[in-house]
């Protein structure tokens, strides 16, 4: 079961996600197949929602390692044996993580049944910001391009949204859904 895939920035690399459950290891391979794939994890936790950093050299991903969903980075500066540092570590569960710019993230936060997007700049994670409020709706998986967010917000159906990266200016882009998840904006 591989799931995630996504180039690097120089699109030199292929990150995903290798297995199911407990055996979803994160692993890359250069895009023009001529290597083997690298393990970058190898543990007996989940890993999810991978995403490179602008400049190629960390990766964000989602794991549960730490016994809770929780973000982390893991540094490709310091294989083969990777640093990787917990970037959250509360009782809310942080999902479907995606660079912006520089240190800047978004992700989806569950607390409960409630689901909301947040941006942050990963090297303080204190300062997070909720840019979608928590209201009788769900907004999930986000996804950022130089024209804003994209995600899927559920209000009795599954609509496609768009917001300026401040979180202001929601629109919807769709007609009423069923069923929709994981949005991503096409060059």
């Amino acid at each position: 079961n591989t799931h995630d895939a996504v180039y690097s920035p120089d699109g030199n690399w292929i990150l995903f996600i290798q297995g199911s459950g407990t055996s979803a290891e994160l692993w890359r391979m250069d895009s023009s197949g001529s290597l083997a794939p690298e393990r970058l994890t190898n543990d007996s936790y989940e890993d999810s929602y991978p995403d490179w950093s602008p400049d190629g050299h960390s990766i964000i991903y989602t794991s549960v390692r730490s016994g809770q969903t929780d973000l982390y980075l893991l540094d490709l500066n310091t294989g083969p044996t990777y640093d990787i540092t917990r970037l959250t570590n509360n009782s809310a569960r942080e999902y479907a993580t995606q660079f912006i710019a520089n240190n800047e993230i978004v992700y989806m936060v569950t607390t409960g049944s409630q689901y909301d997007v947040y941006k942050a700049d990963f090297t303080n994670m204190a300062g997070a910001s909720n840019l979608t409020g928590s209201g009788s709706t769900n907004e999930k998986y986000p996804a950022w391009a130089s024209g804003g967010i994209i995600y899927i917000q559920q209000d009795g159906t599954q609509g496609v949204y768009t917001m300026n990266n401040d979180g202001s200016g929601k629109t919807r882009l769709n007609e009423n859904y069923r069923y929709a998840i994981n949005p991503r904006w096409v060059p």
